[in-house]
């Protein structure tokens, strides 16, 4: 998080040098190589962003899924119900037997 505060000591330095593991960011149990304790928030906030527009997607496109399920019901298909009888156990759920493409 930017603000965060940060602390090193001269034993850690001299053990592995200014670019290795010896800053500990407070709140944090291990220490970490300069670059990870102060972090990067542009690249924190891109990643954030992405996430988020990512789980977007994922909500629109499940609720066009059932839009299309709810359609091909209304249509007289088989009912999301049905479509995972169908799915799971290979049969129609509403003639009860298997299709002929499935042995």
């Amino acid at each position: 998080m930017p603000g965060g505060s940060i602390a090193t000591g001269l034993k850690q330095s001299r053990e592995h040098g200014p670019a290795g593991p010896v800053f500990l960011r407070f709140g944090r149990g291990h220490m970490q190589s300069l670059q990870e304790a102060i972090g990067n928030c542009r690249r924190e906030v891109a990643g954030a962003r992405d996430r988020e527009a990512a789980r977007a997607r994922q909500e629109e496109y499940q609720a066009q899924v059932r839009r299309r399920a709810q359609e091909r019901a209304a249509k007289g298909g088989l009912t999301e119900e049905g479509q995972l009888v169908k799915a799971v156990l290979g049969q129609d759920p509403v003639h009860g037997r298997r299709p002929a493409h499935i042995s």
